[in-house]
């Protein structure tokens, strides 16, 4: 289906390849799309139920216009949109546990605004979280696409923004105080889109054995499981060469924006994505030792290195002075700490349901501030994934932002071994483990952008759109 096809690239050109350009509008986009997307299934389950003779022909008969070849898809009743064996693709979402984590993850969050609710202005906020719904339209629609080849181009997009906002507007950090997006955004998409990138080095030909969470059959964007996505099944000395070498150049332009932007939380992110790349590349015992090795002593030098920002300090010399009891000097890590600690006794105070998701919620985190924090600048969130579910949905919350990170772990697991190729494990550890380190000194799955590319990535990587089209 022409439409199909072209709505999958758009999904996800969009979620990886311009997400550092749109900012917060990727969210809108996003959304917009994947109620597209709902509507082209609906649509092809609508002609699949109403006109069946086409794509399940009677055994031994011979369709309509002499052609005898019958198309895998009619053969075994599958559609690359409405699941496998006709069943459709509301009763493959049903059976799909990701899509079901992540549903049941909206649910507490819901469950949550409606204990804390005092006007039904407060459920507005749940529209944020609304893309934890169209993970099962999604997968169909995008499930197994190559993601390194759009994560590259993200990558060089978010060079040419953060390069657009330092010099040609003139600003001292790339997006700081734009209404489009932030810093930390426009560094931690650019640092997914270069990480992703790498996996173009995990095509069949480049990996000798299985990893031990993966298969050994048919390699991700090489074995034409999707629509779309180009072959990664070729010799160091074909085009899929170039690209590996593209993806190199996209992880120079991460750090390029990372310096641009100044995002620390970026920069401690970095050793944490390649860490788990290099593990990827891995095979022997010995060469994991050294790479965990390699990485402790990266992680070493960081707390000895001083952070860009407006005072220049290290992390050794910060975390000596808050095991002494001191105050420290600089003022983006002062104010997460009188954050963190508002944070947690907010959440002691309010265990079960939280504060609710409005952004009343930080009125009672400000009233426990120092006035030297509050003069840092407006505080909208707390700074920390599990803090901002924890205060806004207390233990319930707690519980989603818990299943939100499971859902793709579980799903990828429910993959056919053969489906589970290096590539697809590289994504989802990239994926899993910067959702998890990019959200401790600030919001990533409490934040609307970040969330609904989570999604989106996710159902790349563990959905599965059946046949493809002849």
């Amino acid at each position: 289906m022409a439409a199909a096809r072209i709505l999958a690239s758009a999904v996800i050109l969009v979620a990886l390849g311009l997400s550092p350009a749109l900012g917060y509008a990727t969210t809108h986009v996003l959304l917009g799309l994947a109620a597209v997307a709902v509507l082209v299934l609906v649509a092809a389950s609508a002609e699949r139920t109403a006109h069946p003779t086409p794509s399940l022909p009677v055994k031994g008969r011979v369709p309509a216009g002499g052609d005898s070849t019958i198309s895998p898809q009619a053969q075994d009743g599958t559609s690359p949109l409405t699941g496998e064996g006709g069943r459709g693709w509301a009763l493959h979402a049903m059976l799909d546990r990701a899509t079901f984590l992540f549903a049941l993850a909206f649910g507490l969050i819901a469950l949550s605004a409606l204990i804390t609710m005092r006007s039904p202005a407060d459920l507005l906020p749940l529209l944020g979280f609304s893309a934890l719904l169209f993970h099962a339209p999604l997968a169909r629609l995008v499930g197994g696409i190559d993601l390194s080849r759009f994560a590259i181009l993200g990558a060089l997009v978010g060079l040419a923004t953060a390069l657009f906002y330092r010099y040609g507007l003139g600003m001292n950090r790339a997006a700081e105080g734009f209404w489009l997006t932030d810093p930390y955004r426009l560094a931690v998409t650019t640092l997914l889109c270069a990480t992703l990138g790498l996996g173009t080095w995990f095509s069949r030909t480049s990996a000798s054995a299985p990893l031990p969470l993966e298969g050994r059959g048919r390699g991700w964007g090489s074995i034409g499981d999707h629509r779309t996505s180009p072959s990664l099944d070729s010799s160091p000395q074909g085009g899929g060469s170039i690209w590996r070498w593209l993806s190199l150049i996209g992880l120079v332009a991460a750090i390029g924006v990372i310096l641009l932007t100044g995002s620390r939380t970026a920069l401690l992110g970095l050793p944490a994505l390649l860490f788990v790349t290099a593990l990827c590349f891995v095979r022997r015992p010995v060469l994991i030792g050294a790479v965990i090795a390699a990485t402790a002593a990266v992680v070493a030098a960081i707390l000895f290195v001083e952070l860009p920002g407006t005072a220049r300090t290290r992390l050794i010399d910060v975390a000596l002075r808050i095991a002494e009891g001191g105050t420290v000097s600089d003022a983006a890590i002062n104010i997460r700490l009188g954050l963190y600690r508002a944070g947690t006794e907010l959440f002691t105070a309010n265990p079960l349901a939280g504060l609710g998701w409005t952004s009343a919620m930080m009125e009672p985190v400000r009233a426990l501030l120092t006035p030297e924090q509050l003069s840092w600048g407006q505080v909208v969130h707390l700074h920390n994934d599990v803090l901002q579910f924890a205060v806004s949905g207390g233990v319930l919350g707690l519980a989603a932002w818990a299943l939100i990170l499971a859902a793709p772990i579980v799903g990828y697991l429910r993959l056919p071994r053969e489906d589970r190729s290096p590539q697809r494990l590289h994504a989802l550890l990239v994926l899993v483990t910067g959702a998890l380190v990019l959200g401790l000194p600030d919001t990533f799955l409490a934040a609307p952008m970040t969330l609904t590319i989570y999604v989106v990535l996710s159902a790349a990587i563990v959905g599965r759109p059946g046949s493809p089209p002849p």
